[in-house]
């Protein structure tokens, strides 16, 4: 499927269907240009996970559903008690030039605490450059890019679709002693169900980190093939 992709990239009736996208919209909107792929028993797209760029990953194997989102064609941010009314509110007017021949999708997400300063976005909204998805073997790929770079998009594309270098196996490391720290949390959680037992409390969610060590790096793929 992804050799397929890349065929359809290097044509150039992908650029006549873009421009054609692209009649009378400001060089801001996003176009997204959805193709068919054909069919495919079990493609869950995890050999496309991208090496240096951001992606998005879904899938419901019972119902053979899988979505891979890779990289982004336009994104929103925002942070605050108020970060779902403003990418509501931007992403509406979004839409409004979005031009598309598909059903085009955008993804979300978003930290539990909304002053939370971890290093990713505190709620971020996006348009994924590709978007892969397999319905019941049906495999679709839809091509997002703003209109003022439909030039550049299709090379972009591309280095997106690039092949990922193999990586070395790993092993875990022996994990560190946290007998203690189990018994705490088997506390927390005693002392929770008898505070909603006493009604003080309706619901409430604890929380824990494990910590652990790899003997090198954790390729993605490997990791949600693993979950899957």
């Amino acid at each position: 499927m992804l050799n397929t992709l890349r065929q359809r990239l290097a044509d150039p009736a992908l650029g006549r269907q873009l421009h054609s996208l692209a009649v009378g919209a400001p060089a801001s909107a996003p176009l997204s240009l959805t193709l068919e792929l054909g069919r495919h028993a079990t493609p869950d797209w995890l050999a496309a996970l991208p090496a240096g760029a951001p992606f998005w990953y879904q899938a419901r194997p019972a119902q053979g559903r899988f979505q891979l989102g890779i990289g982004h064609a336009l994104q929103l941010t925002s942070a605050g008690p108020n970060r779902f009314a403003a990418l509501d509110n931007a992403f509406a007017g979004l839409a409004g030039h979005w031009r598309h021949n598909g059903q085009a999708l955008a993804f979300c997400g978003f930290a539990f605490d909304e002053h939370s300063q971890e290093p990713l976005p505190n709620a971020l909204l996006a348009i994924p450059s590709i978007l892969l998805e397999t319905h019941d073997g049906r495999c679709l790929a839809t091509l997002s890019t703003p209109a003022g770079r439909i030039a550049q998009a299709p090379a972009y594309w591309l280095r997106l679709l690039k092949p990922r270098p193999m990586q070395a196996g790993f092993h875990m490391l022996p994990p560190a002693e946290h007998t203690l720290a189990d018994r705490a949390w088997i506390a927390r959680v005693h002392a929770a169900l008898r505070a909603i037992g006493e009604q003080r409390l309706e619901k409430i969610v604890l929380t824990r980190k494990l910590a652990l060590q790899a003997s090198s790096p954790i390729a993605a793929a490997q990791l949600l093939g693993t979950l899957l």
